[in-house]
């Protein structure tokens, strides 16, 4: 198996690794700024980075003069090619791969269409969609090769890579993990699409600025996931769909959105919706994304009275975002879940698939 630079992370200590990962998802900082965030004396700061700047996966930046400090600040900054890895959206129809290091922008997509659902027809389309995006790798960094691949489609996962239910696929009971981690020869994480869809919302998205928020797909299916203090819920429930059948009784038909004919009745059930699932969870923000999200651009305020008919008057306002739909960002978040998995530490004990 290729997993040298999956090693080259777990080779470094857990401390350090923690603070790579601060620059990571925050960007570059100064020392001082720097050991504020992780809670380290400035002696200490300088101990921890010593193996990243010394392995090469962090660096310094050119010395920035402030009005009123003396002496100028050098940001430090994770290394473009500290790890790439590749993350890959499963659907019905197709299959997304994305290249993508430790920057929020992805360096290469690729989309292919899913001709079979049949389990061996897939791997091959996976396979092939890693051939690609590798060669891509070697272009852009000829020293470096990928990390780890993330995996993410709607269904549910054991945390020992058996897919047991994913019904977009007609797929029951496949050992996904031993089959990918045959064909690929890489570590790989293997998850729920909505759950990947959270974390790149965590890394890169609202997860930025709030530190409770929740995310709700409107398409073929309707969808949730929450993230608390900088970790997305995960249980065994999750990809089965919490949402069931019953609780959307008479809902329309998100995935043929062009049938809806009263968008505005739409969005406020929506609203109800959304409010209802803000009772129990006391979110900062919520993300609205799907294939049939853009039909409420422009019905934002019959969202927000959706959510003011099942909300208190007097709680505090809750902040909506509509996501354009796009199966990049989900392969996006199942690269975020491999590059978590080789990098932080706290997961060591979760689901890397080595």
């Amino acid at each position: 198996m290729n997993d040298s630079q999956a090693q080259r992370w777990q080779d470094i200590p857990a401390s350090s690794r923690r603070v790579a990962l601060e620059l990571i998802r925050f960007g570059p900082h100064s020392r001082s700024e720097l050991a504020s965030r992780v809670g380290l004396s400035p002696a200490s700061l300088s101990r921890v980075t010593a193996p990243l700047l010394d392995a090469g996966l962090i660096h310094e930046l050119e010395s920035v003069s402030l009005p009123g400090l003396g002496r100028p600040i050098i940001p430090l900054a994770i290394c473009d090619d500290a790890i790439l890895v590749i993350g890959i959206s499963i659907t019905a129809t197709e299959i997304t791969g994305i290249l993508t290091g430790p920057q929020p922008e992805v360096l290469a997509a690729e989309v292919r269409p899913l001709k079979s659902h049949r389990v061996s027809a897939t791997l091959d389309e996976i396979d092939a969609l890693v051939s690609t995006l590798k060669e891509t790798t070697r272009e852009l960094y000829p020293e470096t090769d990928i990390a780890a691949v993330g995996v993410c489609f709607g269904g549910h996962v054991t945390e020992t890579g058996w897919v047991t239910h994913a019904p977009f696929l007609n797929w029951r009971e496949v050992p996904l993990h031993d089959l990918l981690k045959e064909r690929l020869g890489y570590p790989t994480t293997i998850d729920n699409d909505l759950i990947a869809f959270a974390e790149a919302e965590l890394w890169f998205g609202v997860g930025q600025q709030v530190d409770r928020f929740f995310v709700m797909t409107v398409g073929a299916g309707t969808g949730y996931a929450l993230s608390i203090n900088g970790e997305v819920v995960r249980d065994e429930s999750v990809g089965y769909g919490t949402i069931t059948e019953r609780l959307l009784e008479d809902w329309p038909d998100f995935s043929k959105p062009e049938q809806i004919e009263d968008v505005g009745a739409a969005a406020r059930r929506l609203g109800r919706l959304v409010g209802t699932a803000a009772a129990f969870s006391l979110p900062e923000s919520v993300v609205i994304s799907g294939e049939g999200a853009y039909i409420f651009e422009g019905f934002e305020d019959y969202l927000s009275a959706g959510v003011a008919e099942v909300r208190h008057p007097l709680a505090s306002g809750l902040d909506i975002h509509l996501r354009d739909h796009d199966f990049a960002f989900w392969a996006r978040g199942a690269a975020t879940t491999a590059l978590n998995h080789v990098v932080n530490p706290d997961n060591e004990s979760q689901q890397l698939m080595v």
